[in-house]
């Protein structure tokens, strides 16, 4: 199955959910693929910076050149382990590593490796390898011409880093096709972080150290330091003001490729109101569009396959739905969530024209990422006329398309409308890095090509480490500083006036 998932146009998905492996991803495929680690920390030596390669398929496809013994090797990865060993920078000929594997999680950590390598490393007290400071990065090359990598803060920020692609075929390998990267420091990132928070988003390891700063969808239910979202709702509701709530998904039948069988192109199209009750309510419909693989030729237009196909996420508990709205999942309170009738008529449809099960699910996924993420950006019931058009007039993956999009602070004036963290990730990173588990919707989104750029082969990413948060003052200690600076001085010219 080829499950397409992104924000474009139906008959742009169409083409997308058709592609095969490209003769040039193939070659692309076929080349080594280099990844490049650069000690950018002025606090770090190599020999203090750690790197940890995570597939739990247990095939890595990593090796490297040991400094010492000039001999090709790789990390040891044991069956079922989440981790493999951590190797020390300084043990890595030129701090590379050739990578040939198809999906890999990569993890930078400061002063120590990774010793519990069985579990996924945590990001709050008391979880695996939670007092670990690590920041990590993800990379794809299953040999698709669209698959790419990214940087990501949605549960946690350590460290900034930079990752710059290359292809030896463009500019013979000296200029990057792609950068991202963070525009601040780590100073300077850190403190725009602690004032996202209206609590406590830290944590510290036994010896009182900052370890990270912790994202608001980390965090279980009722425990989340961030603004909740009642006086936004309310502001809805008393507006009045709807939005269409659009976007799309299609899927092979299965056992079928992009050449084979029939593609369906599921859109839902909801309309989204905020009830007295503090209720999100989406009412609306699921149309296909219906394509032969073999001859390309649409079978079906939006033919209307539920009505009644909404979803209502109720108010009542503002905790649960605060956490469902940082989260983007029913996951943690599938009880505040009410499908609507006609997704029990999209379940007998899939099954009567042997479509996985699955997509059902995938829809439904897709239908709460696309309305929190309305809210987390500040869109949800806005009026604001942004590039000449009201944006409560565009269907919702409009939004997603604008150039340039703007989002956050930029289309609302109260803190309290959008997500605050996701918002200082968006600021610091360009988009270069997820605020959000939906930060794809917005615009190019914050993804590095691993495979293809504008034609050219990749065959290398280089990777800029730079200082974590332990490593420069807190905001907290810069703050008391300054007071009591100001203190000193407020003194000094009280005794001046006097003398």
């Amino acid at each position: 199955m080829l499950n397409i998932d992104v924000s474009l146009s139906p008959m742009k998905k169409f083409i997308l959910s058709s592609l095969m492996l490209s003769a040039a991803s193939l070659t692309a495929l076929a080349q080594d693929f280099s990844l490049v680690f650069n000690d950018m920390a002025s606090s770090y030596d190599p020999s203090d910076i750690y790197i940890t390669f995570s597939n739990q398929n247990n095939t890595l496809g990593v090796t490297y050149t040991d400094a010492t013994t000039h001999q090709s090797t790789s990390p040891t990865h044991n069956s079922g382990d989440f981790l493999a060993s951590s190797v020390k920078l300084s043990d890595v000929q030129d701090g590379t590593f050739t990578f040939s594997g198809s999906s890999i999680a990569v993890y930078v950590s400061y002063g120590q490796g990774f010793s519990n390598t069985l579990n996924q490393p945590g990001f709050l007290t008391g979880g695996a390898s939670w007092d670990v400071q690590y920041q990590n990065f993800e990379i794809t090359r299953t040999g698709g011409s669209g698959d790419q990598g990214n940087m990501t803060n949605i549960n946690y920020f350590t460290a900034p880093m930079a990752i710059r692609s290359y292809s030896s075929d463009y500019q013979s390998g000296t200029q990057p096709l792609q950068t991202v990267s963070y525009k601040y420091s780590t100073a300077q990132y850190a403190t725009n972080l602690a004032n996202s928070s209206t609590g406590t988003n830290t944590v510290y390891d036994g010896n009182n150290n900052l370890v990270r700063y912790v994202g608001p969808s980390t965090y279980a239910t009722g425990q989340i330091p961030y603004q909740n979202f009642n006086n936004y709702l309310t502001s809805v509701h008393s507006s009045g003001v709807t939005n269409q709530i659009w976007n799309n998904s299609a899927f092979n039948q299965i056992g079928e490729s992009g050449t084979t069988g029939f593609n369906f192109n599921f859109q839902f199209q909801l309309t989204s109101t905020v009830d007295a009750n503090g209720n999100i309510v989406l009412t609306g419909n699921i149309v296909v569009t219906k394509k032969n693989n073999a001859t390309g030729v649409i079978v079906e237009t939006d033919q209307l396959v539920a009505s009644n196909a909404g979803l209502t996420l109720s108010g009542a508990d503002l905790d649960k739905i605060t956490q469902l709205i940082y989260a983007q999942s029913t996951g943690q309170n599938p009880d505040i969530a009410t499908w609507g009738a006609g997704w029990a008529d999209l379940a007998t449809y899939l099954a009567n024209n042997n479509v996985e099960a699955s997509a059902l699910e995938t829809l439904q996924n897709q239908v709460v990422g696309e309305i929190t993420t309305a809210i987390l950006l500040g869109f949800l019931g806005n009026e604001k006329n942004v590039n000449g058009t009201d944006l409560n007039t565009m269907k919702s993956y409009e939004w997603w398309q604008m150039i340039p999009l703007e989002a956050f602070d930029a289309i609302q004036s109260d803190p309290d409308f959008y997500n605050r963290w996701a918002a200082a990730v968006y600021d610091a990173t360009d988009n270069g890095a997820y605020g959000i588990p939906y930060s794809d919707r917005l615009g190019t989104g914050p993804l590095v090509d691993s495979v293809l750029h504008d034609g050219y082969d990749i065959d290398k990413w280089e990777i800029d480490i730079f200082d974590p948060v332990s490593a420069v003052p807190e905001p907290r200690t810069v703050a008391f500083v300054a007071m009591g600076l100001a203190l000193v001085i407020a003194g000094w010219v009280r005794r001046r006036r006097r003398d």
